[in-house]
């Protein structure tokens, strides 16, 4: 087969995937590797798996319901609360345990509970913290919510698309210290042409359920530039405190 394509033309997406030894694993390698160069990668690369009987939402749902029901968790729960993530830690097999781990998290006492279970029964129930577990798409869509709907935003974000991820503020001072915020990003629609900036911003805090922080970002050579230029006032009322210690 003749290519009669210039040399400095790219191929086409079908033809660079099928330059590709596919087989061999990840990382990738061409077809045409030597030989005696494949001998020496053997045992290096990884191969695909088979990732065992499918967690479906049926499974999900009941390890969920389990965690909620027990005793060692109820008490944990003193407001209000959401499932982060269900996660399995192992793929059951014939000899084999279903490993589970279930994440609440507690906004009102601002604790994490991490509910550890084989084979559908609760084995241990162990305490983190806020900054613990990455933000949920749950988390995310609320915050983004909230941002859309602040006064200094509103008319602003309409038809920009937004982003979230998880930050928990540090300073003391701050009404938001200890607790599971999300970073709102507002950028323009998806552009081929263009780089995607973002416009505005917003810090939303999942405990008090509003914006604490919000802005517009500037692209400068700066140490400012992409955070929110102002801070919201929160009442320091809602500081987390002696509730959870």
């Amino acid at each position: 087969m003749t290519d009669d394509r210039a040399p400095h033309q790219c191929p086409s997406p079908s033809e660079f995937l099928g330059a590709l030894d596919v087989e061999a694993g990840w990382p990738p390698r061409l077809k045409t590797i030597r030989p005696d160069y494949a001998a020496k990668d053997a045992s290096r690369h990884l191969r695909h798996a088979p990732i065992g009987g499918a967690f479906d939402a049926a499974t999900r749902r009941a390890r969920v319901q389990t965690a909620l029901r027990s005793p060692d968790v109820a008490p944990l729960l003193q407001g209000r609360w959401s499932v982060l993530g269900v996660h399995r830690l192992s793929v059951p097999r014939a000899r084999e345990d279903e490993r589970v781990r279930v994440c609440i998290f507690d906004y009102t006492s601002n604790r994490l509970a991490d509910v550890y279970l084989r084979n559908g029964t609760i084995e241990r129930v162990a305490i983190g913290g806020a900054h613990q577990h990455p933000e949920s798409a749950m988390e995310v869509r609320q915050a983004i919510a909230v941002a859309r709907s602040h006064p200094e935003l509103r008319a602003r974000v309409t038809e920009l698309e937004a982003h979230g991820i998880l930050r928990v503020p540090t300073a003391p001072a701050s009404a938001a210290c200890g607790h599971r915020c999300i970073e709102v990003f507002f950028v323009p629609p998806n552009d081929v042409h263009m780089e995607r900036s973002v416009s505005f911003s917003a810090l939303v805090d999942m405990t008090l359920q509003q914006v604490v922080g919000a802005g517009s970002c500037r692209c400068t050579d700066d140490s400012t530039a992409g955070t929110p230029t102002h801070q919201m006032p929160t009442p320091h009322s809602h500081r987390p405190g002696a509730s959870h210690e």
